[in-house]
């Protein structure tokens, strides 16, 4: 049953394609016939247009020259000064071969002083009779030059000399016209004429096409009264198209011919790829009919196959089986289900990622601590190893009656002093404990001014004391306009001690220690500015960890930045530090200002 339908539907698609493909063909041939033929008379009139204002523009030239010649001619009153000019114009235009001017006595003058002979009639020379009779340049047909025997065409105009009428002419070669024509071309084997105004061929292209026929079609084009324009000519054999354009201000024609086949090369292999077409339309459908043999199946296997992949996991490609039955309405389902499943999953992942991320930072911290706390512990016992080692020392020398009265008194009193640097150690890690597990401030509001002149005066004694250079940057007249600031100040004291003993600390004696206070985004901003070694920046997220101590710290127990931090932040302000290895650091920290 299948197998039948199958044939009959593909018998059908044949019958379709034929019926549609065939006069399709037909159409679209006959409409690339009739654009081609359109474009061709197009290319034709602009072609004509083109190649007649080149002979115009040729013409102009020469003509403007005979103008200012004339104008010369009119001004001298000498024939010798006319014939000097004739010969100066004459030798700057070499496609004047000949330049003269004629006069109706029938006086000639040439510009290189030739004499005809007696019987030279010169008002009846063509290019005499044809300028008399106008007002305007003219152009005459070709015609023989007695003085060089050669054939030429005379460009003329008339002219007043000496009270009499005549005329100035110029001879042209006509090879110099060959020359223009000769290169244009139009189609493959069409040619190009250059016409006179009596319908005479003054020179034509080089053509490969039947100089026989094209003759018949330029009579028969003369016939007509030749106007510009472009149209069709038939003869007994082909179609021709025939191209015309008027050289403006002149006597002359140029005229394109050439057979309407020419222009058809494009169609014919058209005419060939529709056959090729139509030949591969016939062997797509039957590819095609080979292809809905399976077409029934291939929902289903995609159906299965989209399955497995979310089976194995990959939820990004959608589940795509083209079908407008049960098994689509499936597919549609399936892939609500597949988006959802990646939601979970993709949840999932971020979350397994993040906490991956916090537990590396909880180890990295952990690790820290650990490191941080060892070496806590290792300078701990260095600093009370050396003073109760000491205490030994003197309190045995003493049990074993070696040192006199004297000296045992000096040895008590040394017992004494390494006594209370012990006590002092104790004290100093028990203050700094208890002040990190109970970091509480007692905020007052203080003004601007206030809290910037404490600060300064702090800051200032402090760092002279130290030997360095103490520097400032702060306006406290515009700090007197801003509102207050609530802190508690011997804890922010406390902070700055512990940001000036740093600076201190990793600085040069006699360096530049700068302080900062300034307003910015409605906060007092107080920072402290170093030359000193600056911190590395691996170092600078873990420099305000409990117990951290720099690779280059000289002394301390880490816990100094750490509390620095902690009373900060019960002011609910934010730590500052930017610093540079080698060139300095830049630390302190922002408070809010209230009105």
């Amino acid at each position: 049953m299948i197998y039948k339908l199958r044939h009959k539907l593909m018998l059908a698609m044949i019958v379709i394609s034929i019926i549609s493909t065939i006069p399709t063909a037909f159409i679209t041939l006959n409409a690339l016939v009739s654009s081609a033929k359109n474009q061709a008379m197009e290319f034709g009139e602009k072609s004509a247009e083109y190649n007649s204002e080149i002979v115009r523009i040729w013409l102009g030239e020469k003509t403007n020259t005979l103008i200012a010649l004339n104008k010369k001619l009119v001004n001298s009153k000498s024939i010798y000064s006319r014939k000097m000019l004739l010969q100066l114009f004459s030798d700057s235009n070499p496609d004047f071969i000949s330049l003269f001017y004629g006069l109706e006595d029938n006086t000639l003058v040439d510009a290189y002083g030739w004499i005809p002979d007696p019987n030279y009639d010169v008002v009846s020379r063509p290019w005499y009779t044809k300028a008399s009779m106008t007002d305007h340049f003219i152009t005459t047909s070709v015609y023989n030059d007695a003085n060089k025997n050669r054939n030429v065409t005379a460009l003329a105009m008339g002219t007043e000399l000496d009270g009499m009428q005549g005329v100035l002419a110029a001879n042209i070669d006509i090879q110099y016209l060959i020359e223009l024509v000769q290169d244009i071309r139009f189609g493959k084997s069409g040619i190009a004429l250059l016409i006179d105004d009596n319908g005479e061929v003054i020179t034509a292209s080089k053509t490969n096409g039947n100089s026989e026929a094209y003759n018949d079609l330029i009579e028969t084009y003369i016939s007509n009264n030749k106007t510009d324009g472009v149209r069709y000519i038939d003869n007994s054999e082909r179609e021709y198209i025939i191209a015309s354009s008027i050289i403006e201000g002149y006597d002359w024609s140029i005229v394109l011919l050439a057979p309407i086949t020419d222009f058809l090369d494009t169609v014919e292999g058209v005419r060939k790829e529709i056959v090729y077409l139509v030949s591969s339309i016939l062997i797509i459908i039957i590819l095609l009919d080979l292809y809905l043999g399976y077409t029934f199946s291939r929902p289903i296997e995609g159906l299965m196959e989209c399955i497995s992949r979310i089976a194995r996991g990959d939820f990004d490609q959608q589940i795509e089986v083209r079908s407008k039955d049960e098994i689509g309405q499936l597919v549609k389902e399936l892939d609500k289900m597949r988006i959802k499943l990646k939601k979970i999953f993709t949840s999932m992942r971020y979350e397994s990622d993040i906490l991956t991320m916090n537990t590396q930072n909880l180890s990295d911290h952990i690790e820290g601590m650990h490191v941080g706390t060892n070496r806590f512990m290792s300078m701990l016992s260095h600093d009370i190893k050396t003073p109760v080692t000491l205490i030994k020392g003197y309190s045995k020398a003493i049990t074993l009656n070696r040192v006199d009265e004297e000296k045992a008194k000096a040895y008590i009193e040394r017992i004494h002093y390494r006594s209370e640097q012990i006590e002092q150690i104790v004290e100093d890690i028990l203050d700094n404990t208890y002040e990190v597990q109970n970091i509480a401030a007692r905020l007052t509001p203080v003004s601007c001014m206030e809290y910037a002149n404490l600060i300064l005066r702090n800051v200032k004694e402090h760092v002279i004391q130290q030997n360095r250079d103490f520097k400032m940057k702060l306006d406290l007249d515009s700090l007197s306009m801003l509102g207050r600031v609530h802190v508690d100040l011997v804890k922010i004291q406390r902070v700055m001690n512990n940001i000036l003993s740093n600076a201190i600390k990793y600085s040069d004696k006699d360096s530049a220690i700068e302080l900062q206070i300034y307003y910015k985004d409605n906060q007092l901003i107080t920072v402290v500015e170093d030359r000193g070694i600056g911190i590395a920046p691996a170092e600078m997220s873990k420099i305000f960890n409990m117990f951290y101590k720099a690779e280059n710290s000289k002394k301390g127990y880490g816990l100094g930045l750490y509390i620095v931090k902690g009373i900060i932040e019960v002011h609910s302000g934010q730590i500052i530090l930017d610093s540079n290895l080698d060139q300095g650091t830049r630390c302190g920290f922002s408070l809010d200002i209230h009105n």
